[in-house]
């Protein structure tokens, strides 16, 4: 009897478990709601929040009284190109934010630190607000982070 219950314990312990992930959703006070996966940092402001590990990291703000989702994108966008050496625009267009038609763009460039980044601008208009999902990630080495930063981008949503 007790060797069976041994074998029942030794064979219970060698089944292998999935590792608990420590993921976490963070609800900010703007009324969104954004992944925060396991290994990555969060910087909390005002008007949003800052996802980061490494290079890569995935920012969203707010701001109030905007306009259509496009204008939106494209003053963000010239606003950050400002900022950086060899920004290229890749591609503009329509997308979904947060389940809701909204615009987006896909850029490069070089920021201040000398990152080479690939950039994903999002931005949604609605109800007198404008949401702002900036996706980015080092040219060089995005695979490393693509899987999360897809998993954060997709889990934006409003509350």
């Amino acid at each position: 009897m007790v060797r069976r219950i041994f074998y029942l314990v030794l064979l219970i312990c060698l089944i292998p478990y999935p590792a608990e992930s420590a993921d976490a959703t963070y609800a900010h006070s703007e009324g969104f709601s954004i992944l925060v996966p396991d290994g990555w940092e969060k910087n909390v402001q005002q008007s949003g929040v800052n996802v980061f590990k490494e290079q890569a990291f995935v920012s969203v703000f707010v701001v109030h009284g905007s306009g259509p989702s496009e204008g939106l994108r494209d003053i963000i966008a010239s606003q950050i190109a400002s900022q950086y050496r060899n920004w290229q625009i890749l591609k503009r267009g329509g997308c979904k934010v947060a389940g809701s038609d909204g615009a987006c763009g896909l850029y490069t460039g070089v920021n201040k630190k000398g990152d080479d980044l690939r950039l994903k601008i999002s931005a949604l208009g609605k109800a007198g607000k404008g949401y702002i999902v900036m996706v980015a990630g080092p040219r060089q080495n995005m695979t490393a982070f693509s899987q999360d930063l897809n998993r954060i981008d997709s889990s934006f949503s409003l509350q």
